[in-house]
Order: structure tokens, then sequence, then C-alpha cells
């Protein structure tokens, strides 16, 4: 029935004003009901297995009811009606009133609910509109097929009076307002499509009791939202010690939405559950944004005020939406019936845009039955009206539902492109014409928030064109991959969207709070009918939703089409390339999430101004891991912070006036190669704070100098399991991804007990050239070939090797037994221990310590002897007796033609660790720094550094337990003075080569070996590795009782002893450098800035 220019409509007070003073009047009979006049009917939904009951309303004139030919039944359960169109609209079973202006309001309201002129159309049945009864009713349309309301209100509904009330426009179902006629007009006037059913009421009863549910229905959303958040508001404090004071499992979560929808089962609770997530109703606690979990192990927290205005927009849409011509030229009928379902029916499409994560996995993983099975009706009644009936008659059922599905793509891709069409008009366009920012900040607002919108709208629409066109060509759409494929390989703008749709949401956030002239311009646009009461961040979330849902789409298509079509293959072309890009779309879009949240951290973070440390928050490669509040003992509640890198204690200083948040670092950041994790018991322990709460405790040590332990408690098991996770997954990460200079290799296969403590080892050759090691214990020494764990055995039973040293060619072993040097044939150690001799001669008694080098072209061996606070010397050079039969001096330990000739006697007058080879000079490692020996001119001695240079070295003065171990060689001028606090460099005329750069040590050393140009410094509990001229730190090696056997300057082969497995269990490893990680020095060019090389005759001398 065609109505070109329908009169303006009366407001609704005035129309019940009229009508309750006329003498005929629209009532339900209540006495007809009584009597079962008002026929109660079931109908049944074919997109779900829920029986739904049905009310006929008639239509009564001085309460007469209208004759049986106007009782209408559902045609889903195949009633017939009793009379034809024609009789229909016969004025013989039409009420009258008395005036015109009413009869035309009933004629516009009543026309579309008539048959179509096209019999062989099916009816759109359950589209009816009802006006609900609540405060809100006169801007919230409901629908037949889904107005599930709460039971409260639909016993409000039918307990009303039947007056109006004065201050609302509510009113009860006994006088049921009639709709307004601009309810169901387009927006040009025009009057939608006929529908075939009269309203539509249903009864609250078959709900409590229906055990399935359909979690798709949008009306249902609002109600179980509204629901949920009675059910848990009494509860807010239960999980005070997770991240927020406000959090719920995701167990108690769906418990709540089961106790809202009496006997509907978990799984359909979860679903709900999941969609109220992504309308933002409640989000995951933490940085990996799961989806609703049914387990005690995920935690969920409700909405804020601001977070909540977004979810509000589920629970309906308003009219006015302007559309764009008719997507199908050759069918007018489907644009009306396209415009009202716009204004009614909020699509699936379109219930997915409010604040959806964009790269949760709700968008990508769930099934595509279940996001599009609640749209199925609705999209086959618009394809039906679409196309001539002969056409779709002449179909099967499955080509059937392959053209609704393709239908389904091509509406819903000309929604979305309206709506990003609405970010000029609705937006952008007014923001630039209003007073709210410059006009330089309004750009810089647009860029930051819209981004590159622009090219979304240009692609899409060509692509919308592209499927225009081929719907024009045919009826009946053949093909759309090659279409999907071809603009699949278009999607780039979208990672620029989606980078910059990360920050977008807190720019508008951030500027809401800030600018009230802002707020109250948003506030506008979301008034305004076109933007259908959603906020702007439901619009800036538009592209990623849609970006998602193609696969899902195209799943179902892909679904209906024969294995034999030629499309079969393009769709699966165009669902691979599309999740291959979704796959990147996530990542990049994580990766830009992530650094911006970094940067929020970064700048919240306080130090003391003494303690700061570089986090290094700004490098691209750093990540978030986990964070969230956990309890000391003590009861306070510290914020946790899990980098990539380290783990962070900070607590919280809010303040309340600016409303902003610092986090105040507690303790030094942990970096987790020295993070030590200790688990207690499974049973909780009991809170300090609350006995009635349990506490599940776990304990972190920082095992470097600057820590301790620190006890930190979980609210339950489930959440401590989950810290403890995370933690060791990301130091096997770190340790994995690390650059691995060095490893271990086992030096022998048998372990050293307690009663052989492995006190020292030394590496030597044999007469034909082989490497072997002998170990020093306090049992005995062993000895084997390197690379042959299998060969070691004891070789000499002797108490407390403090050290040994092999002098091959004079055939000497040198060994510290606790305090006294003596000497020994180097078969000791080729023979077993019960074949030879085992009688060493005594070189020395009351020895401190001894060392062994190259100075001045000789080897030497250099002999401390302590006396009170002095240290005497002695230096003693190997000699060949057959080669110098009348070498002078005083000759030690003469054997098989060898001897020891003292070359030098010096002191110094303070108390020493070791001695250490220049090339021309000795030095000497003493408690106040490093005394330089001439051995020429003894009285030339220098002490190094200057500590009377306060202006250098003042902060070694200030650390009065800081010790001196080893001065390392880099370059011919340059030196590396070790300490067992830190380090520096120097030059060979003691000065500083890099005052701004001081090497911290993560431990306590207590020695310093020289490998290549990397300096390794043994801590008891670890090996920290760094680079010997910038000081960075390139690797760390834990261990238990860790501690070098053989230090030095320079070493081609470092042993270590340790107990990796278990406590006093010893076992030996040598450090080998990997050739993978770096290349060996001899295999580098000699400019290589990796590798400095050289020969101890190249250093310069002091």
């Amino acid at each position: 029935m065609p109505y070109a220019s329908p009169p303006k409509p009366p407001k609704s007070t005035e129309l019940l004003e009229e009508l309750s003073t006329s003498t005929q009047c629209w009532s339900l009979n209540e006495k007809e009901v009584d009597n079962a006049s008002l026929s109660r009917n079931t109908r049944f939904y074919s997109d779900s297995a829920i029986a739904a009951p049905r009310y006929d309303i008639q239509y009564q004139t001085h309460s007469q009811p209208l004759p049986p030919q106007h009782e209408y039944y559902d045609t889903a359960l195949q009633t017939r009606y009793h009379t034809n169109h024609d009789t229909l609209h016969n004025s013989t079973y039409r009420p009258s009133f008395p005036n015109e202006r009413m009869q035309s309001h009933y004629n516009q309201v009543t026309a579309p609910y008539a048959f179509g002129v096209n019999s062989n159309c099916p009816p759109y049945y359950a589209q009816a509109p009802l006006r609900t009864v609540s405060s809100h009713s006169d801007s919230n349309l409901e629908y037949g097929r889904s107005a599930r309301l709460l039971h409260s209100e639909y016993q409000e509904n039918f307990t009303q009076p039947s007056t109006p009330s004065e201050e609302s426009e509510t009113y009860s179902m006994h006088s049921l307002r009639m709709p307004d006629p601009s309810d169901y007009l387009s927006h040009d006037g025009v009057p939608l499509s006929p529908k075939t059913e009269f309203m539509a009421i249903p009864d609250p009863r078959d709900y409590q009791n229906a055990c399935i549910i359909d979690p798709y229905d949008p009306a249902l959303l609002p109600v179980v939202r509204e629901g949920l958040l009675k059910n848990l508001e009494g509860r807010f404090g239960n999980y005070q010690t997770n991240e927020y004071f406000d959090c719920f499992s995701g167990h108690e979560i769906v418990d709540s939405i089961c106790t809202v929808l009496e006997g509907v089962q978990r799984e359909s609770a979860l679903l709900i559950g999941q969609l109220l997530q992504d309308h933002g109703v409640f989000h995951h606690v933490g940085p990996q944004n799961r989806n609703l979990m049914d387990n005690d192990q995920e935690f969920y927290k409700i909405a804020s005020a601001e977070e909540d205005e977004a979810a509000e927009a589920i629970s309906g849409r308003n009219q006015g939406f302007e559309h764009s011509p008719d997507l199908i030229d050759f069918q007018e009928h489907a644009v009306s019936a396209k415009t009202q379902s716009s204004l009614d029916h909020p699509t699936d499409n379109e219930s997915q845009t409010v604040d959806t994560p964009l790269y949760s996995s709700t968008n990508v993983s769930r099934k595509p039955t279940e996001l599009i099975r609640q749209s199925t009706n609705e999209y086959e009644n618009l394809w039906l009206a679409s196309v001539p009936s002969t056409v779709s008659e002449s179909l099967a059922d499955k080509e059937r539902n392959r053209q609704i599905a393709i239908f389904e793509i091509i509406y819903t891709e000309d929604e979305y492109l309206r709506d990003l069409k609405l970010y000029d008009s609705l937006f952008i366009e007014p923001l630039r014409a209003s007073r709210v920012f410059s006009s330089e900040k309004t750009d810089c607002f647009i860029q930051d928030v819209f981004g590159n919108y622009q090219e979304l709208q240009l692609l899409h629409k060509e692509f919308l064109s592209s499927f225009r066109e081929r719907q024009k060509a045919k009826p009946i759409v053949e093909m759309i991959g090659d279409i999907m494929v071809h603009y699949a390989e278009r999607f780039e703008p979208y990672i620029r969207f989606g980078i910059g749709s990360v920050s977008s949401a807190r720019v508008v956030k951030s500027e809401r709070s800030h600018s009230p002239a802002l707020q109250s311009f948003l506030e506008e646009c979301q008034k305004n009918p076109e933007a259908r009461k959603l906020p702007l961040e439901s619009f800036l979330s538009r592209p990623n939703s849609r970006i998602a849902r193609y696969p899902l789409l195209l799943d179902r298509v892909l679904k209906y089409t024969p294995e034999e079509s030629v499309d079969r293959q393009m769709l699966v072309c165009a669902i691979d390339s599309i999740r291959e890009f979704l796959n990147k779309l996530n990542e990049e879009a994580g990766h830009a999430e992530n650094q911006l949240r970094l940067q929020e951290i970064s700048d919240k973070i306080e130090f003391k101004s003494e303690d700061y440390i570089d986090l290094k928050l700004n490098d691209p490669s750093r990540q978030l891991v986990r964070e969230g509040i956990l309890k000391r003992s003590i009861g306070q509640s510290l914020r946790v912070i899990l980098f990539d890198h380290v783990l962070l204690l900070a607590k919280e200083k809010k303040f309340f006036t600016t409303g902003s948040m610092t986090f105040r670092v507690y303790a030094r950041p942990i970096p987790l190669e020295f993070l030590s994790l200790q688990t207690h018991p499974e049973d909780p322990m009991v809170s300090s704070e609350d006995p009635t709460k349990t506490a599940y405790p776990f304990s972190i040590t920082n095992i470097s100098k600057w820590g301790g332990t620190y006890t930190l408690i979980a609210s339950s098991l489930a959440e401590r399991k989950q810290w403890i996770d995370k933690i060791q997954e990301q130091q096997a990460k770190r340790m994995f991804n690390r650059l691995r200079i060095f490893e271990l290799l086992s030096v022998s296969d048998s372990h050293f007990d307690s009663n052989s403590r492995v006190l020292c080892s030394t590496l030597y050759f044999t007469r034909d050239g082989k490497r072997k090691i002998a170990i020093g214990t306090t049992s005995g020494l062993y000895a084997g070939f390197e690379g042959d764990p299998a060969s070691f055995s004891k070789v000499l039973t002797l108490d407390r090797i403090r050290q040994v040293e092999v002098l091959e060619k004079i055939n000497m072993v040198l060994i510290l037994q606790d305090k006294l040097l003596l000497t020994y044939s180097t078969d000791v150690l080729d023979v077993p221990e019960s074949s030879v001799n085992r009688h060493g001669q005594k070189l020395a008694s009351h020895v401190g310590y001894f060392n062994v080098g190259y100075c001045r072209d000789k080897k030497m061996v250099v002999i401390m002897k302590p006396k009170g606070l002095k240290s005497v010397f002695k230096v003693l050079e190997p000699i060949s007796l057959h080669l110098n039969p009348k070498a002078k001096g005083k000759l030690l330990c003469q054997r098989n033609g060898f001897a020891l000739r003292l070359f030098k006697e010096f002191y110094i007058g303070a108390e020493s660790y070791s001695v250490q080879f220049l090339t021309k000079k000795l030095y000497v490692v003493c408690h106040r720094g490093f005394e330089i020996i001439n051995l020429d001119a003894l009285h030339l001695n220098k002490s190094i550094p200057d500590l009377n240079d306060d202006a250098q070295f003042g902060f070694i003065n200030k650390r009065e337990t800081c010790k001196p171990l080893a001065m390392l060689p880099l370059s011919k001028q340059e030196f590396l003075l070790c300490y067992n606090e830190f380090a520096f460099h120097l030059d060979n005329l003691g000065q500083r080569t890099r005052p701004n750069l001081i090497i911290e040590w993560e431990g306590r050393p207590t020695n310093i070996v020289l490998y290549s140009h990397f300096v390794i410094a043994f801590d008891p509990s670890f090996m920290e590795i760094r680079d010997a001229e910038s000081g960075e730190l390139i690797q760390i090696i834990k261990g238990y009782n860790l501690r070098c056997l053989n230090p030095g300057t320079h070493k081609d082969s470092v042993h270590l002893a340790m107990e990796p497995f278990r406590q006093h269990e010893q076992h030996v490893f040598r450090l080998l450098w990997n050739n993978a990680a770096i290349p060996r020095c001899d295999e580098l060019q000699s400019d290589d800035p990796l590798v400095r090389k050289f020969s101890e005759e190249d250093v310069s001398e002091f």
C-alpha cells in the first residue's frame, strides 16, 4: 500500500488523549482474556529450539471483538488465515475513528502488517516492532522475535493501571500505546516493507523454565548485563589482592549468569559472558586480554563508568540512519526491507563493534556458525525480497543458503562503508567547525584518533562497487572468491590503522578527562540519530572487527559451495590469505599496544635519585609480560611488573587531586638472570590480616649483590602458579635468546664429594703434545686428558692441595700443600699412583701463594711469604743444568739436571693477594691497589691508582669494602683495573681513559679472568661475562658454590667447580668458546671490532 506523502504523525500523548475521550477505544478486553479470547499460541523460532508464546491482539470496537477472519496465526506452525488480502482492507472489518487524523494514523500503523502484493514472497514473521514498558520506552525499540526482558519487568507490564503516567510516556499492556508512525517510516517518509504479523507479546513464564537460550539474541544481552552487575555488586572486594580490587574469576561470572538466567546450561552462559566481554562490560585482568574462561585461574574486571557507556549501546539502537542507494538496482522492494531491518535489528556485525579487542581470540577463532547464526533469518528475508520469487523458488536448499551467505557479506559491507563515512560527517567535520581545540590541535587529534581512515574508505568503496557489479550481472551470484582474493591483497592499510587504533582510544579518554568541551562535543555526537547511541570508541573499533569477520563470513559461503565449483578454490585462497594477514595484523597491533603500555609505565616509574637505573623501556624489543598486585608478608601491597628482562617491585601512589598514579620503586629491579624462585608447600597459609582468608606465598631472591629475598602472597593457588610459570618461562626465553659466548663442558665423569673438595687446576702438555688437566683437591691430585672425562684418575694422595702448576720444560710439578711448597717429577702425572715414588721435595715453607708466568722473555716462579704486615717475594728462574753447567746464583731443587735459580728478592709493605706478569715488569695485587714492580730498578716501583687524586679516584675511597682483584691488559696503552665491586679503565700513565664509565659487578666476584676481549667475574652463585671495553653484560652462567680453579690474566682454558645437581656433589667444568656465537680470534681479521687480540709483548709498561 503506497504512501507517497504521509501526514505528519501526531504525538503519542495527543493521540492517546483523543482515544481516551472517544467512545471507541483500543484495549485488551479483560473479560475476553479470562475467557481465553486472547488466544495464546506457541511459535517456534527457526534459529533456536526455544518455544516462546505469543498473543494475538484483537482490535475491539464498542467492546465487540473483531470477526474471526482477522485472527492470524504463525506461518511457522502452518496455520491458515481466514481472509485474503482484499478482505483484510475491506472497511467492514476496520474500526472507525471520530476524526481523520486518528483514522490516518491507524492506516499508517496497520499498513506495514498487511501481506505483500506478491503472494509468492514469504512473510517476514517475527519482525513486528513492540513498545516495551519501561522508563525509556519512548526511545527503545524491541522486537517480537527477541523481546526477552526480566521477569519483574513483564510482571510490571501486566499490573500497571491503564491510565497513562503524567511523568513519563510509560503505559501498561492493558492500555497499549499505539506505535508512533515515524517508527515505521524510512528517513524520507516512505513506509517500510509490509509485515505479516501483529504485535507479539512474549510470556515471561516460558522463559523462566527454558533450559536452552539463544545467546546471540541482542535483546538478551542488556538483561543479562543488568542482572550480572547487580549480582556481583555486593561482592566487590573479594579479590583485593589481585590486580584490581573489583576482580572476579571466570567461574564466578559464569555462576552469576546462570543465576540471572535460571536453568541455563553453563555452556550457553559462558557464550553469553563472552559476548558481554566483547561489548566491554568487563575485561580480562592482565596484558594477555584473554577471552572469558569458566575457571578460577583467569580474572576479570567490571568496566569503569566511561567504559560502561559503550557497553550501554548493546541495549538497542535508535532510528535515523541515512542509507546509501539501493544495493540491488532491479528490486526496489529490498530497499525498504533493508532500511527497516537497520532500524529495528542491529546486525551481528554491528553488535561486535563495542570495544571489541583488536587481536582478541574472539575475533578470529570463534566458530563461524556461532557468530552468524543469529542473523540467518534476517538476511534470508532480505535476500528473498531482493530477487524474483521465480528465482528463489527454483534453487536447491544448498544453493539458496549460499546466496543468502553471499548477500550477507554484501549487505554488511554496505553498512560498514556507511559507518566509515560517518567519521567525516558525524565527527571530523563538526569538530573542525567547532571551537573545541585550536586548528593545530584539531588536526593532531584527528590524525591521532582516526589515522588513515580515508584509505579504508577508498578501499571499501571499490570493494563494494565490485560486489554490486557482480550482483547486477545476474540475480544469482555465481562467484565472489576472485573479488575477495583481489582485495585481500590490498588490506595493508589495516596494519597502519590497527597500530594507530591502539593509542587512539587512550587519546580520546585522556582528552575527554582534560577537555570538558570535547566531552560535551562527543556527547552531542552520540545523541545524533546517525550515531545510534554509540560512542566514538565504538566507531573506531569498527574496522578491526570488520576485518576479523571476513574469514567467518567466507567460511559460511564455502560451506554451501559445491566441491566442483570454480569459486571454491578461490574462497579457500581468500580465507587463508585473510587469516594470514590477521596474524600479521594482530602481531603488529600487539607490539604497538605493548610499546604504548611500556611508555605509560615508564612515565609512572619513580626512582630515588641515587638508585636510578635505565630499564631501557623504550627499546623496540622490550616486552611487558605480566603485571598485577601482590602482597608482602607484612601486609603491604606491591605492584609487580614482569618485563622480558627484569622484574620490578613498586608501590603505587595515587594523587587524588589529579587522578594520576606513580610507581615508586620498592627494590632494585631484578634482572631475570639473577632471579631465583622458591616455592612454598602447596597448602595455603592463613592470612595475617584476615584469619578467615588463605594466602599462597612464593619467594623471589635477587642473587646479585644488590638484592635480598622477597616473599610475595597470591590470593589463590592458580594465581601463584601463573606468576611462577610466567617468570620461569621468561627466564628460559631470556637465556635461550641471549648471545651464548661460552658453554660448559664437563672435565670429569666422576664427581668429588665433600671429603675431596676441589681447590685448583692447571692445564699442561705431555711430551707428545697432548693436553692434560691436573686437579688439586683436599684429598689428593687427579689427572686426565682434556676432552676425555673417563680418563681422570687419582695420581697423588696429599692433603689440601691449594695450588698446582706444571713446568713441562724442566719436568717439574709445583704443589702448594697448605703452606708448604713441594716439587715433584712430572712422572707422577703419567702413571698410576702405586707404580712410582710419590715423595716430593720441599721448596719453601710458610708460603702464602705462588704464581708462574712470563716476564722479560723468561718463565718465572714468584713465591710470596707473609711477614707481619709485609709481603716478601722471591723470584725464581727455571734453568737446565745441562745447558748451563756453570750457572751462577743460588740453585734450588736440583733434580734430573734441572733446577730453580734465585733471580730476585723484594718486598712491599702491605698485604698482597697475587702476582701477575707484564712484559718487563710485575704487578702485585694488594689491599691498597696495584704495585708495579721494576725488577731492574726496585726503587722505581709505582702504586696505581693514585688514591690522593679525588677528582679521578675519589669513588674508591668512599667504598671501604672494595678489594683489588686483577689488572687486565686490554691493549698497548689501556688496562682494566678490577675490584670486587667495580672495574674501570686506566692508561699506562695512571689516568682514567673512560671517565664516565664504571663497570658495576652484579655479584661479588672472588676471581677475575680475561679471555680474549671478555672479562669473566666469578661470584659464588654465577659468572658474569662482559665486554672488557664497554662493560656490557653479555652472558650469565648460574651455579651453586661456584669458583674458578685457575685464575689469571690470559687464559686459553678456564676451569671451574660447582655443585649443579645436589649439594656437596662437586663437578669440574671448563669454559668452551661457542663457535656458533662468535668466531675464534684467529678466524677474525685484525681490524675486527669484536676481538682485540694481542700478545704480551705488545703491552706498554707503566
